[in-house]
């Protein structure tokens, strides 16, 4: 039962969070195999941890099912939280946790009782007394449309005629990108199914209106999988050009067989073969001055393994309470924080050593500073000497890097406590043709 399984997987994130062991997120267990119901489940768990410490508060007021707590404490949770803010009175008798059946009144009666404490109105059903910003901030729903498979306009006028227009909204800042509230699922839908529109965030769309291809260029996207932006980065490709232009070519890396598989499927399922080369291989390991086949790339798409902390909200970290300051993680996280960069650090240079390249996008999904304008300000010098210079991405989006060094206000930020979608950060490296050697 999605109870019982939702109840497993908050024991769990509590207990790694308590023991400081971390290793999984809400999404992750989840996502296993032996979740049935995993959308189900999925909701249940995020909205448990999210009103977490408003339960708390209910079960010490009420003084109900503390001899419980040790034993099955993700039970409780789960299910006081369905009595209080879930889909209580639509779940049969029989499927009840009984515990909380038999305190229901009392637990009820305590939860009004700290309502009025905190200034809450009787009957009040808000539950966003104890809710920080970020927790309570609900993202809209992002669609990419596929151009390899249909247009704007298509795709615009489909999803309206079915959800209204006032449901469906062009991004103002990526064309390609639709907003829909996020009550809408898409998940099933006939054009997620065909690959014409892709469930993608807004932040993870941004590099390739940032990299500008133009069509017959040869392109990398270095680290790819599962590749949202490489399926991307072929419709720009395909898109940006006259027709009667030869489309170019990109080489798409992915050293994990596994995440490779799933490149190779999302390259078929939005129909861009005759444009998209998967590369199972390392990208540091490629010689670009040597290796023929990749000696004619004039643009790179970087965005490497990272912290992934700019996700914290769509991976559900925020409802455990994980920092996100530098300076409250454990020596171990900084530890792991300054191996990733200086990994970022070291795939960056090696983008911009390519003999033919005029354009290095580097991003990631994180938000920390070491991972974002120090990577950054670590290459400018050798960057400078290869003709490089830091050009102003997306100069209409209003966040820009932290003041680091002079060139700052050309980088791009993406706050999640603002932005409406995951945090993340990028950086275009751009060179003329004359000064390429």
């Amino acid at each position: 039962r999605p109870h019982d399984q939702a109840a497993r997987i908050v024991t769990e994130l509590l207990r790694a969070k308590a023991q400081r062991s971390g290793g999984a997120s809400i999404k992750s267990l989840v996502y296993k195999s032996d979740v049935e119901n995993k959308k189900a489940v999925y909701a249940i768990c995020c909205e448990t941890l999210k009103h977490l410490s408003i339960i708390k508060g209910v079960l010490e007021e009420s003084k109900c099912l503390s001899d419980l707590l040790p034993k099955k404490l993700g039970l409780v949770y789960v299910w006081v939280y369905e009595l209080l803010f879930g889909q209580w009175k639509k779940i049969s008798h029989f499927n009840k946790f009984v515990p909380v059946a038999k305190q229901q009144d009392k637990l009820k009666e305590a939860y009004e009782r700290i309502k009025c404490k905190k200034g809450g109105i009787k009957g009040e059903t808000s539950s966003s007394l104890s809710l920080s910003p970020l927790e309570s901030k609900t993202f809209p729903r992002y669609a990419r449309i596929n151009t390899l498979k249909l247009s704007i306009d298509s795709a615009l006028s489909q999803l309206k005629s079915e959800y209204g227009d006032e449901n469906v909204k062009k991004n103002k800042y990526l064309r390609d990108v639709l907003e829909l509230p996020s009550s809408i699922h898409l998940y099933n839908h006939r054009l997620i199914k065909q690959g014409s529109v892709v469930l993608q965030g807004l932040s993870s769309c941004m590099p390739v209106h940032a990299l500008q291809p133009t069509r017959s260029m040869v392109l990398i996207d270095a680290c790819s999988a599962p590749g949202n932006k490489t399926t991307q980065l072929a419709a720009h490709l395909a898109a940006n050009g006259s027709p009667e232009v030869d489309v170019g070519k990109i080489f798409a890396f992915d050293l994990d067989p596994t995440r490779f598989q799933r490149l190779c499927k999302n390259v078929r399922h939005c129909g861009a073969e005759g444009i998209v080369q998967p590369e199972l291989k390392d990208f540091l390991s490629v010689n670009p001055r040597e290796d023929e086949k990749y000696k004619q790339v004039r643009a790179i798409l970087l965005d490497p393994s990272c912290s992934g902390s700019g996700t914290a909200h769509s991976r559900g970290d925020m409802l455990l309470g994980k920092a996100l300051d530098v300076s409250e993680q454990s020596e171990t996280e900084r530890r792991r924080i300054d191996i990733l960069a200086s990994f970022q650090e070291k795939c960056l240079r090696h983008a911009l050593n390519f003999p033919l390249v005029e354009r290095v996008v580097y991003s990631t999904c994180s938000i920390y500073l070491r991972e974002n304008e120090t990577v950054v300000a670590s290459v400018l010098a050798e960057a400078e000497r290869l003709g490089f210079k830091l050009e102003k991405a997306l100069p209409q989006w209003p966040r820009r890097g932290f003041p680091l060094f002079d060139a700052c206000e050309n980088l791009v930020r993406v706050d999640p406590s603002k932005d409406k979608t995951d945090g993340f950060f990028l950086a275009l490296f751009t060179r003329s043709k004359a000064t390429v050697t």
